[in-house]
Order: structure tokens, then C-alpha cells, then sequence
């Protein structure tokens, strides 16, 4: 295989691992928490109800595959930024690298997830809430 044409294999992995998390892991797992909290309610894994648990291993995933198709896309630019020279692909590495920065604070505060009877959960849950659809829409611009 030629060398463009394992760079061009390395952009379309990365496109469609993004695509995948963005499109349908990260909404499927909005989605799951949003309206799904009566599915299964009495079933309960690692201390957890069903539609947590389900939202928390997509969340995961997607985390986990945001991970090499970044690698791949600075792979491709032979471990540099992309230069603001060109303005499309800068604009989209710098929309991507806030909505991957995002989605860890978002995980680490996921992590921290108040108890049931503390005073800041409805607070924390609005906040997990917009600035989980705050990233949704950050990166679905990219």
C-alpha cells in the first residue's frame, strides 16, 4: 500500500470512529438517561440501576475510541498541529480537542456524582445535564 493511501486510511478511520461516538454513542447514551430510567428499574448492577449502568459503559466506549482516532488523525499530521494557515482543518482541531477536553471533565464530574440525599445532586445533575448537550452540539458543529 502506498503511503497517501495509508494516510488517507488513517483519515477515514478517524472520521468514522468520531462519527460513531458523536452520532450515535454519545446521543445513545443521552438518550438512555434521559428517558429510559424506568427500563428495568428493579434490576440493579454494581450498586447501579439498568439505565445508569448502560449510560455509563456508553460514555466509556466512546471515550475509549475518541482516544485512538485522535492518535490516528496526529498520526496522520506526523505528530504536529495542524498550522492555522489552513483555517477549516484548525478550526476543526481546535472544535475537536475542546468537545474530547470537554467529554473528560465531563466523565470525571460523572465520576463524582453526588449521593441521592445530598444538597448539591440537583445541582449537579442540571449541570451534567446542559454541559453533556453543550458538548453534543460543540461537537456535532465539527
Amino acid at each position: 500500500m502506498e503511503n497517501s493511501e495509508k494516510n488517507k486510511d488513517k483519515v477515514i478511520a478517524h472520521a468514522s470512529l468520531m462519527v460513531f461516538v458523536w452520532l450515535y454513542l454519545v446521543p445513545s447514551g443521552i438518550v438512555i438517561a434521559r428517558y429510559y430510567k424506568n427500563l428495568l428499574s428493579s434490576f440493579r448492577f454494581l450498586g447501579a440501576s439498568f439505565w445508569f449502568n448502560v449510560h455509563r459503559l456508553l460514555m466509556i466506549i466512546s471515550l475509549l475510541l475518541i482516544i485512538p482516532a485522535f492518535i490516528l488523525i496526529l498520526a496522520h499530521e506526523n505528530w504536529h498541529w495542524v498550522s492555522p494557515d489552513n483555517r477549516t482543518k484548525y478550526a476543526h482541531s481546535i472544535l475537536g480537542i475542546v468537545s474530547i477536553g470537554l467529554l473528560f471533565f465531563q466523565i470525571a464530574i460523572g465520576i463524582t456524582i453526588p449521593d441521592k440525599n445530598s444538597s448539591y445532586r440537583s445541582l449537579f445533575s442540571w449541570f451534567h445535564r446542559f454541559s453533556g448537550i453543550f458538548i453534543l452540539i460543540l461537537s456535532s458543529k465539527n
